[in-house]
């Protein structure tokens, strides 16, 4: 768990950095900065990206509006047994509620390939957040989209990649 915190306080140092360098929506960077721009944010990875993409929901949702999981579901509840889709689709919306957001504050883009084995342990927690959640989660803030033919491959992230760009930073 030491490991995973250290790479959330990394998350801050990389946008405080950067968008302390660059031009950005944050008036300045710091957390207020952070949280006052997240509508110009988004966070995706693919594998094991995808797995920290969900990470980045739970605890960092006050800094991104958008996420873009790629081929990867969430492991929260692994070192623990609480493994079953519903636990898991609670933790996932819990920094979004700790944060008072509603579904236009959020957008999740999935996506994985046809023939991708991660697939069959996206979609079940992806439709229980969808039927547990849908205050929260809905049909126009979860996007799901599957690679046709898509594998676990490098043709698939760039597949998914330009599929999943298409929705970042649209107004709600």
């Amino acid at each position: 768990m030491k490991k995973f915190r250290n790479g959330l306080r990394r998350i801050d140092r990389v946008m405080q950095t950067v968008e302390s360098q660059f031009t950005t929506y944050a008036e300045n960077s710091t957390t207020q900065g952070f949280e006052a721009s997240r509508d110009h944010r988004a966070f995706g990875g693919y594998s094991m990206g995808g797995i920290t993409t969900w990470d980045i929901l739970v605890d960092k949702s006050q800094y991104f509006h958008d996420y873009m999981p790629m081929a990867g579901d969430s492991w929260f509840g692994q070192t623990t047994g609480q493994t079953s889709d519903e636990a898991v689709a609670e933790t996932l919306v819990s920094g979004l509620r700790k944060n008072q957001y509603g579904a236009d504050d959020i957008t999740i883009i999935a996506m994985v390939g046809e023939n991708d084995g991660t697939k069959y342990s996206m979609q079940p927690q992806l439709d229980a957040l969808r039927q547990n959640h849908s205050d929260l989660i809905t049909e126009e803030n979860l996007i799901y989209w599957e690679n046709a033919n898509g594998g676990h491959n490098q043709e698939s992230l760039e597949q998914e990649v330009q599929h999943g760009v298409a929705y970042l930073f649209q107004e709600n």
